[in-house]
């Protein structure tokens, strides 16, 4: 086998798992479509942080179990869009707790409190 070749599966699995990973977080947190750039860029690099985990993953259980390709591949991309879909979470709770609502409830005193 020639590097060109090698280096083209590599290409083609690593645009298959991200295709799996962005495609399952945008079934499971739709919200990452209203998100500005910033907060997308949190969400891709919170993803792309978890792809070396997830792929040595999916490599020890192709050693456990050779025959389970396709639920390897199907587990590390859902590793990596879980790591898309914590980030998401986190930037939707820093905007709950930074907006104006909350920080006028945090200085009410406790009976005045709706």
């Amino acid at each position: 086998m020639s590097a060109e070749t090698d280096d083209t599966r590599a290409e083609d699995f690593g645009g298959l798992l991200c295709e799996l990973s962005v495609t399952l977080l945008l079934r499971m947190c739709p919200e990452l479509d209203d998100m500005n750039a910033q907060q997308q860029n949190r969400v891709f690099a919170a993803m792309r942080g978890k792809v070396d985990r997830a792929v040595s993953g999916m490599f020890e259980d192709l050693l456990a179990s050779p025959n389970a390709e396709r639920h390897a591949l199907c587990l590390c991309a859902l590793t990596i869009a879980v790591a898309g879909v914590n980030e998401i979470r986190a930037i939707l709770d820093e905007e709950v707790c930074s907006g104006d609502a909350f920080k006028s409830q945090l200085l009410e005193p406790p009976d005045q409190i709706h």
